[in-house]
């Protein structure tokens, strides 16, 4: 298993760029921030690099992380072959297939199960602190970055609760 996510400047690829790829394969996530299309390209072809045969494990990466990757590998003009054969396990349907809740954003699942994180952003304020990174602000960065280690280090906690469900 290897857990994905990705952190935009626009909820449509053609808008935006990737902003950062994050991913967690055993404790310590990783993740590539880009601020540059050339950023971008590194970061794509860095995960093309880490894929491998592993499980892709995402949240709502079925609707959303996977075709903007693939779109924006598209533009970029990078294979996206390891993107594509990968098998690929998206914990918001699994959620949405066997839980009946008010909420599947990750935040309220993970709440649910009572997985409380400490992340005061959510995926809607990175297209403002990119734009603050992109003038040179190191910090708003830094945020980012942060976030993207916190969702998936909840992407792989909620992940261990739903188990049980999956088929």
């Amino acid at each position: 298993m290897i857990y994905l996510d990705i952190e935009t400047s626009a909820t449509k690829a053609d808008h935006g760029m990737v902003v950062a790829i994050g991913l967690l394969k055993d404790e310590n996530p990783e993740v590539k921030p880009a601020i540059t299309q050339e950023d971008e390209r590194k970061a794509l072809e860095w995960m093309n690099s880490k894929i491998g045969d592993d499980t892709i494990v995402t949240w709502y990466g079925s609707e959303f992380d996977i075709p903007f990757l693939l779109t924006r590998a598209a533009f970029l003009n990078i294979d996206s072959q390891p993107l594509i054969e990968a098998p690929k396990l998206d914990l918001f349907k699994v959620c949405k297939g066997t839980f009946r809740l008010s909420s599947y954003s990750l935040r309220s699942v993970a709440d649910f199960f009572g997985i409380h994180e400490k992340d005061r952003f959510t995926g809607k304020d990175v297209p403002t602190l990119f734009k603050l990174a992109e003038d040179g602000d190191e910090e708003a960065q830094k945020l980012v970055i942060r976030h993207c280690k916190s969702d998936l280090q909840l992407l792989k906690r909620v992940h261990e609760w739903v188990k049980p469900y999956i088929k």
